[in-house]
Parts: C-alpha cells; structure tokens; sequence
C-alpha cells in the first residue's frame, strides 16, 4: 500500500492583531490623561481639546489602508522608527500605504496553513506533494518612502505669480 498526500488548505485566524487595527464598524479610542487626551498609536500628540482628539483619530482612520473588514491605521508608536502600516498576516511592517495594500493581498494568498492528511492511494497514483521540497518564500521588502505624520492640512502658499501688484 502506498500512502498519498492531500493537500488540505485552512485560513488562518488573525491572531495578536496590533492595536493600529481596527474593524470597519469602530473608532480608535483616545487615552484619557489628567490634562486632556492622548492619540493611542501617536506618544507625542496630547490635546486638552475633544474635538481636537477626535478630529485627529477620524484622520487616522481616513487614512488608513482600508482592507477586508479591517482598518490599519498608521502607527507612531516606537515598534519602529517613523510611522509604519502593520500587516494583519504576518509581522512586517511597511512605511508606505500603497506597499501595503499590495503587500496584504499577497500577504493574505500565502496566510494558509498547509495540512497533509494521510490518504491511502491507489499503487498508479503518485503523490501530489513532496513534503520534504523546500517552499519558495516571496521577497516582502520594505518601502524606503517617508510621509508626513502629522495629519494636519498643508497650508496653500502664495508665490509671487499669485499676488497683485497695486
């Protein structure tokens, strides 16, 4: 008797999702200071004013990479230098907001678990996997791009070509 694999794929829950995620349906919460608020995924940024708060956290949001049920928010807090996108698949993070996108839709094809049950085959069927064949991983490299942080509105700048001469 010989023994053949099948391959059976089973998605993998998301487990030990960073805290810079969160579902479509809710909204990040602000951290309640003695003085005012505090943004949870930026350490420097503390008001005493709630519009001002929530205004910041709608950014985050608005801004997010937005994916499946899920928005990841950018992250300011020291996992990394400069803010960054968490993937919800593995443990990369990327600076860049279009990487990521592409990132998780690749990310998200390669987030299945491989199980091989043992089935009895036939003597003129041959296995349809090696088990001991090395897996060819993707290249998950990571954007060198930096952006701006602050989520404020840039300010429209008059040039010379825009003023009037009296």
């Amino acid at each position: 008797d010989q023994l053949m694999i099948q391959e059976e794929e089973v998605t993998v829950p998301l487990t030990n999702v960073h805290e810079s995620v969160i579902r479509n349906d809710t909204d990040l919460k602000q951290s309640l200071l003695t003085s005012g608020f505090e943004c949870p995924l930026c350490p420097n940024f503390k008001t005493q004013s709630d519009r001002v708060i929530q205004r910041h956290l709608s950014n985050h949001i608005a801004n997010g990479v937005h994916f499946q049920e899920n928005v990841i928010c950018r992250c300011n807090l020291p996992c990394r230098a400069g803010g960054h996108f968490h993937c919800v698949f593995c443990d990369k993070t990327l600076t860049n907001k279009d990487s990521m996108a592409l990132h998780l839709i690749r990310c998200q094809n390669k987030s299945t678990v491989v199980q091989f049950p043992l089935v009895e085959a036939s003597p003129e069927t041959q296995p349809l996997i090696d088990p001991l064949e090395p897996s060819v991983s993707e290249d998950h490299s990571v954007s060198s791009q930096t952006a701006d942080h602050a989520y404020t509105q840039t300010p429209t700048l008059i040039t010379a070509f825009d003023q009037t001469t009296p």
